[in-house]
């Protein structure tokens, strides 16, 4: 049963703003290369995800997010990674331009 004047659209009909999402900025290359350099010290380690987020008390989700640059990973959470990962932050991020 509907209220009058609604009209119910079937299930594989779209509207134009439901494909239509704003397209996000590409992340900054240097946490792109701090997702990777996580997920390669990760690996190397034999730690899925979970194990590492579980032992670094985060989820599981905010892990993956910052190995796919989805997400900025503060510095307390760097320290903790590196901690568990047994090495350091110059490990984990990139080295600056004037590092370069």
């Amino acid at each position: 049963m509907t209220p009058e004047g609604l009209t119910l659209l079937p299930y594989n009909t779209t509207s134009p703003t439901m494909t239509t999402a704003a397209k996000e900025p590409d992340p900054p290359a240097w946490r792109v290369e701090t997702g990777h350099r996580l997920r390669r010290l990760r690996l190397e380690r034999g730690l899925t995800l979970r194990a590492l987020a579980a032992d670094a008390r985060m989820y599981w989700i905010e892990l993956d997010r910052y190995e796919r640059a989805m997400q900025e990973p503060n510095l307390e959470r760097l320290y903790a990674l590196a901690d568990i990962l047994d090495t350091d932050l110059h490990s984990i991020l990139p080295p600056t331009r004037a590092e370069d």
